[in-house]
């Protein structure tokens, strides 16, 4: 076993230590050098990759006395192996560079020139590339049940690469920020692996259990293809993430505008939570199963605020509408996850569906209205804010705030009345304080008047 490490480990340093010296020679900068030996790297784990298929389709068509595996196969497969680390390594170390760039024009909300310098170029795509396409021939040559979750990291790290390749941030023709495009694009690719991922994974259970109807025991996924639901559990996470910070943030697109970004918040959402729920149909995760109901959440919140107009420009002027149609979406959700308890209750013959299903679906009930009376609170105390400069008591503002809190309101007596559970009532009398707390704060005597 030794001396089929030391001639992988080899073989991986002396490409990558080649490939730096030729980029040296060739007078590349120093930022490029990771990415030249990871490309090397990647190379080597293609070739060995594919001198590992070609020899196990050789060993196929010897007689059946012929050894399944032989030195030359598991020297080239560790070779691979390494060579692909070594070079996912130099690439991840390379992007988070990016990432941190990419937080901190998020945080501030402002373009920055601070990574103008640090910019990507083809080689680590290409590195990416050949890295995937080794990944797959690997799978396929072996079917190692670790190289789907493999498979699966370097495709959403080549995807992260790309999207974040395009500035976050650049100022508007209007005066002020607007998006670049760069969020946008990588909400939709991790929406898009999420499908895609859960589109294999049902494929797969079903190849593997053909004519079965039964479903598979929780966590049978994570046996079949370890680490491969902890890495989909991932994606959602930063998709839920990504969405919930272009809702709180709503600057618009560069070639989209305001309904364009939320149109692609909304879009995106709702892919991931079908991406999620494909993932839990072979078999049950809590953990995705958590994701679908948030993504669904924010897909509503999306094409609620896709819905409103562009104007006004100003986020000041613009917030109070988005909490609005926000308001409004989170009712529909708390009143969709009520009626589904009550459908599943009523019409679902298996136990273990109602068992997993009901406790998921009147949890998010609550955390929807939570949310929604955080937002209606904040609507409420919105021009009473010091760094609010408007007084936002017009008459169409206030028939607008006041009939989204009055069909929450409505919402909350339907979803108590129906589950009857106690904090389901208390959140009810909150609600009926949020609509009296935003009548009263666009009275005459409690609006603060400017000017």
């Amino acid at each position: 076993m030794i001396p089929r490490v030391v001639v992988a480990l080899g073989c991986t340093l002396i490409v990558a230590a080649g490939v730096v010296a030729a980029s040296v020679s060739g007078g590349s900068r120093l930022s490029s050098l990771p990415r030249s030996a990871a490309f090397g790297c990647a190379a080597l784990s293609l070739l060995c990759s594919g001198l590992v298929a070609a020899m196990l389709h050789t060993t196929n068509e010897c007689p059946s006395g012929a050894p399944r595996e032989s030195s030359a196969v598991s020297a080239a497969r560790l070779t691979a192996l390494l060579s692909a680390v070594l070079a996912s390594t130099l690439l991840v170390l390379t992007l988070g560079i990016r990432i941190v760039y990419v937080v901190v024009d998020l945080l501030h909300v402002y373009p920055s020139e601070a990574g103008a310098e640090f910019g990507y170029d083809m080689l680590g795509l290409w590195s990416l590339g050949l890295l995937l396409t080794s990944c797959v021939i690997s799978q396929v040559s072996t079917r190692d049940p670790q190289l789907p979750a493999c498979t699966l990291l370097i495709a959403t790290v080549a995807t992260v690469w790309v999207s974040l390749s395009a500035p976050v941030y650049r100022m508007a023709s209007f005066g002020g920020v607007e998006q670049a495009g760069a969020s946008a694009l990588l909400m939709v690719s991790l929406a898009a692996l999420l499908v895609a991922a859960g589109l294999f994974a049902a494929l797969a259970a079903r190849r593997n259990r053909p004519g079965e109807k039964v479903s598979a025991p929780a966590g049978s996924a994570s046996v079949s293809w370890p680490g491969f639901d902890r890495t989909c559990g991932s994606l959602a996470l930063a998709l839920i993430i990504l969405a919930a910070y272009q809702l709180a943030v709503p600057l618009p697109l560069s070639w989209g505008g305001f309904r364009g970004a939320a149109g692609v918040q909304a879009v995106s959402a709702a892919l991931g939570a079908c991406g999620c729920y494909l993932l839990i149909s072979p078999s049950w995760n809590a953990r995705l199963a958590d994701a679908v109901g948030a993504l669904g959440s924010l897909s509503l919140c999306g094409a609620a605020v896709a819905v409103l107009p562009e104007q006004p420009v100003s986020l000041v002027e613009r917030y109070p509408m988005v909490f609005n149609a926000m308001i409004v979406a989170l009712a529909i959700a708390v009143a969709i996850c009520t009626w589904s308890v009550a459908t599943c209750g009523a019409g679902c013959s298996t136990p273990s569906i109602r068992a997993r299903f009901v406790p998921l679906a009147k949890r998010f009930a609550f955390i929807d209205a939570v949310f929604a009376l955080t937002v209606a609170g904040l609507m409420a105390l919105w021009p009473r804010m010091r760094s609010i400069g408007i007084p936002d008591d017009s008459l169409g503002r206030v028939t607008a705030g006041f009939g989204a809190n009055l069909f929450l309101l409505l919402v909350m007596l339907w979803c108590s009345r129906r589950l009857k559970r106690m904090t389901l009532h208390i959140l009810t009398l909150l609600a009926l304080l949020s609509a009296a707390g935003f009548m009263v704060m666009r009275m005459r005597p409690f609006t603060p008047s400017y000017g």
